[in-house]
């Protein structure tokens, strides 16, 4: 956005590699590891769409609803539709309204059944914030939501074509050097004495990290200090590979209670053809840190 609006920008990357939070590692067998489960609504030409499976001929989000009749019963549809009509009508100004209310408090005042909280809304919950529905406010959830029910194509999901390391941070780094700016990485402390100046500053970090790098100084400012009530949520993801094609089986996400991706055909560019993948993401891992 920077780079598009014509300012003099500058990135300072903390890693050797790009975009970490995005990021991928190649081992010597020259598969790839990824920091995390990333999934794209449906945007751009490089990114592999796996899920053809909502009509085009209805608008979100009743193509989802006549189409997908396994996870949810038609009741504990139309319980569901009729919860969300204030947020739909509402606006901007309802959503905020809700930040007060968990997912659990806001469904059950919303008279939708608690199954649907169950089949639907903790995987969408661990997706958005690595937390549960009783933990994580509602206004989170209807930000998203809002979104996809107003874009008929919303609810497509797709993959990148590839690794994110090429297919996804290279063509941006490619885009903002060529407008002039720069990007440098492993550069959180400029040890050989250069000074970085600018009219402003965006820091782009978990926030446990960005605790560990303000001066002392600042953390004491009355809005730096706010930063005290965030905590951050340990997060691992795990890479189960099995060394032969398993067969009868499908891309897909699986979005009932966890959040998994079983990998075939989708990151068909980051197997090896004999290969099957598994990606699950773990949380808290407190015991793993």
């Amino acid at each position: 956005y920077l780079t598009d609006v014509g300012s003099n920008r500058c990135g300072i990357q903390r890693n050797q590699v790009l975009f970490d939070s995005v990021a991928a590692w190649k081992d010597d067998d020259g598969d790839w590891y990824e920091t995390g489960l990333h999934i794209f609504c449906e945007f751009h030409d490089f990114l592999r769409l796996t899920f053809h499976d909502f009509p085009d001929v209805l608008p979100a989000p009743l193509n989802g609803m006549h189409l997908n009749n396994e996870m949810l019963t038609w009741p504990e549809k139309i319980r569901f539709v009729i919860g969300l009509l204030p947020a739909m009508v509402g606006g901007q100004a309802y959503v905020e309204a809700q930040d007060g209310f968990t997912v659990k408090e806001w469904m059950r005042k919303q008279g939708v059944p608690d199954r649907v909280t169950d089949e639907v809304f903790i995987a969408m919950t661990k997706a958005l914030n690595f937390r549960n529905p009783d933990e994580l406010s509602m206004q989170c959830i209807l930000i998203a939501l809002n979104r996809f029910l107003q874009e008929k194509h919303g609810s497509k999901m797709a993959f990148l074509d590839g690794n994110p390391p090429e297919r996804l941070c290279k063509p941006v780094v490619d885009h903002i050097e060529s407008l002039g700016g720069e990007l440098k990485v492993k550069r959180v402390m400029l040890t050989n004495g250069e000074a970085i100046e600018g009219d402003a500053y965006v820091m782009a970090t978990p926030v446990d990290i960005l605790k560990l790098l303000l001066p002392e100084d600042w953390k004491e400012v009355g809005y730096f200090k706010r930063l005290d009530k965030l905590v951050g949520v340990p997060v691992i993801n795990v890479h189960i590979w099995f060394d032969r094609k398993l067969k009868n089986t499908y891309d897909h996400l699986l979005f009932s209670r966890s959040v998994t991706n079983f990998r075939n055909y989708c990151y068909r560019m980051q197997l090896r053809d004999f290969a099957n993948a598994i990606s699950i993401f773990l949380y808290p891992c407190i015991i793993f840190s």
